[in-house]
């Protein structure tokens, strides 16, 4: 079984993978939105759950955004 480290060093490594991938097909001239879609679609590919534009709380000048 996997320690926590060796699943998060795989998990890194698939992201690579698909965002190499993308690359490889599409090159890098593509918008924003698609170097987002794309590497999305392949990881969803490759069997992972994934969200997109998630919202997050952040601290900023002692402000909650």
């Amino acid at each position: 079984m996997k320690t926590n480290f060796g699943k998060k060093e795989a998990l890194v490594q698939e992201v690579e993978d698909a965002v190499l991938e993308v690359h490889t097909q599409l090159g890098s001239e593509l918008l924003e939105s698609a170097h987002e879609a794309c590497p999305t679609y392949e990881l969803e590919l490759r069997g992972l759950s994934v969200q997109r534009q998630v919202v997050m709380p952040i601290s900023y000048s002692d402000t909650v955004m």
